[in-house]
């Protein structure tokens, strides 16, 4: 149902436009459908690259956090990571997901 709310909306906002509008109605929903494939698997191809660049520079920050050792344990490593600076005001880290934060933390310790 979203995605004809989607066709519905998106078709609407191009019917004032002639060489839209003489295209049969079943050849642009084939467009439009297309349009919303390829944009979501950039989406998710840049969501991807988004996380494999927030576990690189987590991994390289880790390095450089002398509080985090072997025997930090994982609740003490997000209390530490919480107030430190270069993790706090890294807008990359925003809205790391936590397990991925786990994952990279197990592989430096």
């Amino acid at each position: 149902k979203a995605v004809v709310s989607t066709q519905s909306t998106g078709m609407s906002f191009w019917n004032h436009i002639k060489e839209w509008t003489v295209v049969p109605e079943r050849d642009r929903k084939d467009v439009f459908e297309d349009a919303l494939f390829f944009i979501g698997k950039k989406e998710k191809k840049e969501e991807a690259e988004l996380r494999i660049k927030q576990k690189e520079e987590l991994a390289i920050l880790l390095e450089d956090v002398k509080e985090i050792s072997y025997r930090t344990t994982w609740v003490d490593a997000q209390e530490v990571l919480a107030s430190h600076k270069p993790f706090k005001n890294n807008i990359l880290f925003e809205n790391i997901d936590k397990e991925d934060m786990l994952v990279v933390f197990m592989e430096h310790i």
